[in-house]
């Protein structure tokens, strides 16, 4: 099994402040961060959570209020994070954190991790994974974190190029993709390599609207976690076993 990554980009983990949001991030709290810079060394950093749920430090935060705010705040403390705890605002119901120290920030990072749901850690897994594929090893850098939803995860939309990469590193054939009509074609590719690691999984496949930043994609899933890991580990052997049969691209 792999090792959980510390967030969807571990090279942009160059500061405490990106550690958290990244971190924020994978659990899907969607934050919204404002720096504040009083010195050349001193940070404020505030984080509206946009779409909290669930549980942080055995607090509550769906349908956040104020009196869960201090409660909340007093919990973090506990744990040795200096924190501000209030609503994030008249239409934002989850809390709005204020950090004033690199090590508040860190510890925070860390208490989302060491809590994060099996499905989020598992989406990060993969995610490596797939950035680790060495045929294209750019490739995937701009992958979205696999979303997780009820205990599952969903891979996507993955680009064309992606699509392609990904069933080659599962042993299928060279494809030449040449424009939309041939999406059908690349989406019963994908599937048939997938869903030999991943039994049943479902593949769709949508058109490009036309435009440059809207182009042609497929998804997997939402498959459950035990496939979700089983294909973690395949993409994860799978450059190892290319190299072994001569390095064949």
């Amino acid at each position: 099994m792999t090792t959980p990554a510390p967030g969807p980009d571990p090279a942009d983990h160059d500061t405490p402040s990106r550690a958290l949001i990244d971190a924020l991030n994978v659990r899907q709290w969607s934050p919204l961060p404002r720096h504040h810079h009083a010195g050349r060394s001193d940070e404020t950093l505030v984080i509206t959570l946009t779409r909290a749920s669930g549980t942080l430090a055995g607090i509550p935060l769906d349908d956040f209020a104020e009196p869960r705010a201090g409660t909340l705040e007093q919990a973090l403390r506990e744990r040795g994070i200096e924190v501000r705890v209030d609503v994030g605002g008249p239409f934002v119901r989850g809390p709005r954190f204020t950090l004033t120290c690199p090590e508040a920030m860190r510890r925070l990072a860390n208490l989302v991790w060491s809590q994060m749901p099996q499905e989020h850690q598992a989406a990060v897994e993969l995610r490596a994974a797939l950035c680790s594929i060495r045929r294209r090893p750019f490739l995937f850098r701009s992958l979205q974190l696999p979303r997780a939803l009820d205990g599952q995860v969903e891979i996507g939309p993955l680009t064309v190029p992606q699509a392609i990469a990904l069933q080659r590193t599962l042993g299928g054939p060279a494809f030449r993709y040449t424009d939309w009509r041939q999406l059908e074609a690349l989406r019963r590719l994908v599937q048939s390599r997938v869903r030999r690691v991943m039994p049943g999984v479902a593949v769709t496949a949508a058109p490009g609207c036309g435009q440059h930043s809207c182009t042609d994609t497929v998804r997997i899933g939402p498959a459950p976690l035990d496939h979700i890991r089983a294909l973690t580990d395949r993409l994860t052997t799978a450059p190892t076993r290319a190299t072994q049969r001569g390095g064949a691209r």
